[in-house]
């Protein structure tokens, strides 16, 4: 068999069965394109990479959503050379319009998703008094331990403490977004996991920080309508 058209049955395929199709409905129709009439060996290798294109075809019939009739083959090889090629340029014509529909689809359902979303409410996430109270209590322990943490550098020790000064910048009873919370939360983890060489210190600063959490957790579990009793309850 050509090089060219052993490739294309031998060749790994796409797992995308239209990528898959096109790939080898592309290379038959351009080498018999370039070999109009091909005769002896040519023909018996474009009959097999046909029948290859066919029953893969009939494969995914249901994934790639169109199939074609079967191509009446005779004994006059220039009519089957044609109806071969007429069978080929019919599939590449069925997955272009296939493209064109997934495409089109695509495109309406990602406009009603932008439309969705404008009229989707942000979501506030609400503290309670004692919870904000609770919350700069958990902060300013966090800020002596770093600050006596011997560990530390003093420049490490800043940069957590300005941290800590812009988390505490944005405790309020109600907020949009607690991201930079958890960031901070696990940043300063991390610090006492790797940095704080004292096990009992290092989970002093991990037991203030999951207290911390659970009351951040607790509000967006509230914001969800999910339960929050038992989060709350690790905050004290």
């Amino acid at each position: 068999m050509k090089s060219e058209l052993s490739a294309l049955i031998s060749s790994e395929l796409s797992t995308d069965p239209l990528d898959a199709l096109e790939a080898v409905a592309r290379g038959l129709y351009d080498y018999v394109a370039a070999h109009p009439g091909a005769g002896g060996t040519d023909y018996v290798d474009v009959c097999q990479v046909y029948g290859f294109l066919r029953a893969y075809l009939n494969k995914v019939r249901q994934e790639v959503g169109f199939s074609l009739p079967e191509v009446n083959l005779g004994t006059d090889r220039g009519n089957n050379l044609r109806n071969i090629t007429a069978f080929v340029g019919a599939v590449l014509s069925q997955i272009g319009g296939r493209r064109v529909h997934l495409g089109t689809e695509a495109a309406i359902k990602k406009g009603e998703e932008i439309l969705n979303d404008r009229f989707i409410p942000p979501v506030v996430y609400e503290f309670g008094e004692s919870d904000v109270s609770r919350l700069n209590s958990l902060i300013a322990e966090l800020r002596q331990l770093i600050i006596n943490a011997e560990e530390l550098t003093e420049g490490h020790k800043q940069r957590l403490l300005r941290r800590l000064d812009g988390l505490q910048s944005e405790v309020a009873k109600k907020v949009s977004n607690v991201d930079r919370m958890w960031g901070v939360a696990g940043e300063v983890w991390m610090t006492a996991k790797t940095v704080i060489a004292n096990p009992e210190k290092a989970n002093e600063w991990m037991t203030v920080i999951a207290k911390l959490l659970a009351i951040v957790a607790a509000a967006q579990a509230m914001a969800h309508g999910l339960p929050t009793t038992e989060l709350a309850s690790l905050a004290w």
